[in-house]
């Protein structure tokens, strides 16, 4: 057993009144809207650009790195598979 307090039960009528009853604020409408120039938006796009720039130049330098990264390994794989490959012709 529980020590819980319960109240009055509502009746579904009353309920339902004290739901209606309530106010429901609309939105006010904005007083005065700030809109965008030409100039923000080309001011915009400019930096966008530049940040795109940014970004693919990091990106062929990854693509570098990876290539210098992975072109030794590769070519080890490739030399021991041809040498491989002379040795099962040789017998």
């Amino acid at each position: 057993m529980t020590n819980a307090i319960v109240g009055p039960r509502i009746t579904p009528k009353a309920f339902l009144k004290k739901m209606t009853d309530q106010k429901k604020d609309s939105p006010k409408p904005p007083t005065k809207l700030k809109l965008l120039t030409f100039e923000d938006y080309k001011q915009d796009i400019r930096a966008r650009w530049l940040i795109f720039q940014k970004e693919w130049n990091e990106l062929i330098i990854d693509i570098k790195k990876l290539i210098d990264f992975l072109s030794p390994i590769i070519k080890d794989n490739i030399n021991k598979a041809i040498n491989w490959i002379k040795n099962l012709r040789k017998k």
